[in-house]
């Protein structure tokens, strides 16, 4: 009982934030993820998150665009002084340059990522907190292009009503 969220209404469940990661540095590849989130009890929360990453200078990996878009569903558990454990799954979509044609499957290349990861939670006021996490991509593949490493770092803010 002292977990539950139970008394709060579904509006004061949620959590809103986001993370920050530097996906690569030769090119530089940064990534942007606004997240929200459900409070289902004071120590397990499932989220969703939209992710926007920028390319900077020449990409001689692959010939991928600069600019990708994607989506992620993931779930925290908190289990001990600020330390979380985390399960996400992601789909990034990024447009091959180059290619002309009409068909949507012809331009585009997705990946599909699960990772588990671990983190810590770090209060700065009494609703606001940031995040560290590392994370590892189970379906990462070298051939891809999308995701240049297995091994995820990222960085964000939450805003957590309760």
């Amino acid at each position: 009982k002292r977990n539950s969220l139970e008394e709060k209404k579904f509006i004061e469940r949620l959590s809103f934030g986001g993370n920050f990661q530097i996906t690569s540095t030769d090119p530089v590849i940064i990534d942007a993820s606004p997240t929200v989130a459900y409070g289902v009890s004071k120590v397990f929360q499932v989220g969703l998150g939209i992710t926007y990453r920028q390319t900077f200078g020449n990409d001689t990996i692959n010939r991928l665009s600069d600019q990708l878009w994607g989506y992620r569903t993931f779930g925290d558990y908190n289990f001990w002084k600020g330390f979380f454990s985390r399960v996400e799954y992601e789909q990034l979509f990024q447009k091959i340059d180059g290619l002309e044609t009409e068909a949507f499957n012809d331009r585009w290349d997705s990946t599909i990522g699960f990772s588990l990861g671990l983190g810590k939670r770090f209060k700065i006021k009494k609703k606001i907190s940031a995040f560290a996490i590392i994370q590892y991509n189970f379906l990462h593949s070298e051939e891809d292009g999308i995701t240049p490493n297995a091994w995820s770092p990222r960085f964000g803010v939450d805003f957590t009503p309760w």
